[in-house]
């Protein structure tokens, strides 16, 4: 009896473990995130594997995952539900991960900006174990304190923080970057310095160009009073194709220009004539940090609910 028991007993544990095989067989290494948004070129490299692999959406990282765009872009979301977004020629090293909502203590970020662009919203360990969140660079390590911020790393470290604090870390000393602030980090030996100039990220945005001159607005050729100058037009904004014009200069009644031309410059009194196309010309004055901010999330599409 004692023996057929123990019998009964083992083949309940056998056939349990033959149910649980399967499951654990084809059971996924914990992911750090998952791409919401892939367009261009955009790949991955796993630690000590050197063949990169396209990235789409629904694609899965991990620890040792290093992301490449070219001329792409992509947007990941961690665990933690922290959203990442990397802009063109950047190199982002995922170098350490864990993270368990029921295990504060094990959690952890380690990243490394090698190069490129990247915005930043930080999930639950930003918010929970702010020390535990990291990204290095060649000239600094960025820590964060429940932040959305924009970094660019180049021939330096340039950060603009949007929401909560930024500490930017190097042999030089430590700057907390508030909301709103802007720092850059030249090397790792000289200390971060603020800066009244917000992170522009306008060169590695897909489709960027360099902002060309407005149009020529027209003029008319007539006794007193003030004609129709050049109209503004389409063309400014982001990509190709220029920048924004200046208002159209005022002359004497004459020869009405084509409508919706080319922003003008102002208009010099002369024989009436239509708007000409604009060419290379000066850039438009920069705009300011919460407008910059504005754009640079219209970017990407936020993630879906």
């Amino acid at each position: 009896m004692t023996t057929a028991g123990s019998l009964s007993r083992y083949f309940i544990a056998f056939l349990a473990l033959l149910w649980l095989a399967p499951a654990t067989a084809g059971a996924d290494p914990a992911h750090a995130a998952k791409v919401l948004v892939a367009a261009g070129e955009v790949s991955a490299t796993s630690k000590g594997k050197p063949d990169a692999r396209p990235l789409q959406r629904g694609s899965l990282l991990y620890p040792g995952d290093t992301v490449i765009t070219g001329k792409g872009q992509t947007q990941l979301q961690f665990t933690d539900n922290m959203t990442l977004s990397l802009h063109d020629d950047t190199q982002f090293a995922i170098d350490d991960y864990q993270f368990s909502p029921q295990d504060q203590k094990s959690q952890k970020a380690v990243f490394n900006l090698v190069g490129g662009a990247m915005h930043a919203l930080t999930g639950l360990i930003g918010k929970q174990t702010p020390k535990e969140f990291q990204v290095n660079t060649k000239v600094g390590a960025l820590g964060v304190r429940g932040t959305e911020f924009y970094s660019v790393m180049d021939k330096s470290l340039h950060v603009t923080v949007a929401e909560g604090i930024v500490s930017l870390t190097n042999q030089g000393g430590s700057l907390d970057i508030l909301a709103g602030q802007s720092a850059i980090a030249s090397s790792s030996a000289l200390a971060p310095q603020i800066t009244p100039h917000p992170v522009n990220m306008e060169r590695f945005q897909r489709g960027g160009g360099r902002p060309g001159g407005g149009g020529q607005g027209g003029s008319g050729q007539g006794p007193g009073g003030q004609g129709p100058g050049g109209g503004q037009g389409p063309g400014g904004g982001q990509g190709p194709g220029g920048g924004q014009g200046g208002p159209g200069g005022a002359g004497g009644p004459g020869m009405q220009p084509p409508p919706m031309g080319m922003p003008g410059m102002t208009g010099a009194p002369g024989v009436g004539s239509g708007g000409l196309g604009g060419g290379a010309g000066a850039p438009p004055p920069p705009l300011g940090p919460q407008k910059q901010m504005d754009q640079q999330k219209a970017l990407l599409p936020p993630p879906p609910p």
